[in-house]
C-alpha cells in the first residue's frame, strides 16, 4: 500500500476516528484506493469513517492500533505525508521524517455498517442549533433512575426531544426525517457541527437501525436506542397558559448563575426560589443552603401575569442549562393553570427561537 495525503488532514481524520474506539477494540482500517485514504473505526455502538483525498500509488488495505497512528500522524510535519507499508509495518514518511509502526490482524475488526440508503441534506447551522439546545436535557450515566432511552435524544419528523423527567427539551430540526429515532444526545452533541446530511440506516424487517451524520470528510453512525420515548405532549403547558413571567434573559441568567455559588451542599443541590410581586413588577430570586448556613437574594424587574400570590422552586443548573439555551432578549416562564400551580412544570422560551425548555418544580 502507498498513497501520498496531506499530512495535516492525515492527522485530523485519525484524531476523528479514534474517538470510536473500546478498550477491547483498539484497531482501526486503512484502505488505499481510487477515491483516496479511507480511515474507520468501529465501536461497540458506533462507527466512524474519514476518507482524506490522496494520490494513490497502490491500492491495498491494513489494521492498525489507532492511538498509536494518531500520535505519529500528528507528529508528522506540514506537507505531503507517504503512507506506505514497508515489511510488516506501516511508514509515515515526508520532509525528512519517518515513522515505522507494526501491523495488526485486519480480520478482528468488525466489518464496517452499511450507509443509509438516503442522506438528506440539511443547514449546518441549524442543525447545531437544534442539537445544543436540546440535548443538556437528557439524562446522563451519573444520573439515578436513568434508562437508556432517557439518555437519549427522541427525532421524529421536524422534533428533536430530551428528557430526564425532571427537565425536557424540544426544537424544530432544519430538515424532516422520515423515521421515528433515539438516538444518544451525547453523540449528537459531540457530532453536531458542521453537519451536511443525515440519515437512517435500516434493517432488514425495515426497524431504524442506526443513525448517520455527515460532515465533510467525516461520516459517523451510532446505533438507535430501543423503546418508546415518553410522550411529552401530555405534560408540555401551552405558551401564555396560567402564571406567566417575562425577563430579561442574560439577566436572569447572570443572577441564577450568582445565586448558585450559595449553594454548599453536599447532597441534595438547592432550588432557587422566585417568589413574584405583582403590585410593583418584580421577582425575588433566593436561593438558601441549610446544611452551610449560607444564602442569597436578588431583585429582577419583570413582566407579571396572574401571580396568584405563588412561588416557584426551581432547580439552579436546570435554569441555568435552559437559559444558555435559549438565544433571545427576553425570556418568558409559564406555568398552567390548576390544582398545586406551584408544582407544575415551567416553560420557558423566547420568541423566536428554535427550542422550549422546560424545567419540573422542586418541592420546598
Amino acid at each position: 500500500m502507498k498513497i501520498l495525503v496531506d499530512g495535516a488532514a492525515l492527522s485530523r481524520a485519525v484524531a476523528h476516528v479514534v474517538r470510536m474506539f473500546d478498550k477491547d477494540q483498539p484497531l482501526i482500517r486503512l484502505t488505499a484506493g481510487d477515491g483516496g485514504l479511507v480511515i474507520e473505526a468501529s465501536g461497540a455502538e458506533s462507527f466512524s469513517r474519514a476518507v482524506v483525498e490522496g494520490d494513490l500509488v497502490e491500492p491495498d488495505s491494513v489494521a492498525v492500533t489507532g492511538l498509536w497512528l494518531s500520535a505519529l500522524a500528528a507528529a508528522m510535519p506540514a506537507g505531503e505525508v507517504s503512507v506506505s507499508t514497508a515489511g510488516a509495518g506501516l511508514r509515515l514518511s515526508g520532509d525528512g521524517s519517518r515513522f515505522d509502526m507494526g501491523l495488526a490482524v485486519e480480520a478482528v475488526i468488525p466489518d464496517p455498517p452499511h450507509m443509509p440508503e438516503v442522506m438528506l441534506d440539511v443547514d449546518a447551522a441549524g442543525w447545531e442549533s437544534a442539537v445544543s439546545s436540546v440535548a443538556h436535557a437528557a439524562a446522563t450515566s451519573g444520573e439515578m433512575q436513568r434508562t437508556p432511552v432517557m439518555e437519549g435524544a427522541h427525532l421524529s419528523g421536524t422534533l428533536i426531544e430530551a428528557s430526564n423527567r425532571f427537565r425536557a427539551a424540544r426544537a424544530t430540526l432544519p430538515v424532516e426525517l422520515d423515521a421515528d429515532v433515539v438516538v444518544r444526545a451525547d453523540w449528537l452533541k459531540a457530532n453536531m457541527s458542521g453537519v451536511e446530511s443525515v440519515g437512517v440506516e435500516y434493517a432488514p424487517d425495515g426497524s431504524p437501525r442506526m443513525f448517520a451524520v455527515k460532515t465533510g470528510m467525516f461520516c459517523d453512525m451510532t446505533t438507535v436506542i430501543g423503546g418508546e420515548f415518553p410522550h411529552l405532549d401530555r405534560v408540555w403547558p401551552q405558551r401564555g397558559d396560567g402564571m406567566g413571567l417575562t425577563f430579561d434573559r442574560a439577566a436572569l441568567l447572570d443572577a441564577v448563575k450568582r445565586l448558585k455559588t450559595a449553594d454548599f451542599s453536599k447532597k441534595t443541590k438547592k432550588p432557587v426560589i422566585f417568589a413574584p410581586n405583582g403590585a410593583d413588577g418584580t421577582v425575588l430570586l433566593s436561593l438558601t443552603d441549610g446544611e452551610s448556613s449560607t444564602g442569597g437574594s436578588q431583585r429582577l424587574d419583570a413582566d407579571v401575569v396572574d401571580v396568584s400570590e405563588i412561588r416557584l422552586a426551581l432547580n439552579a443548573q436546570y435554569m441555568i442549562d435552559a437559559l444558555s439555551s435559549l438565544t433571545g432578549e427576553y425570556v418568558e416562564l409559564w406555568t398552567a393553570d390548576g390544582m398545586q400551580r406551584r408544582l407544575k412544570p415551567c416553560l420557558m422560551y423566547c420568541e423566536g427561537d428554535v427550542s422550549e425548555q422546560l424545567v419540573t418544580p422542586v418541592r420546598v
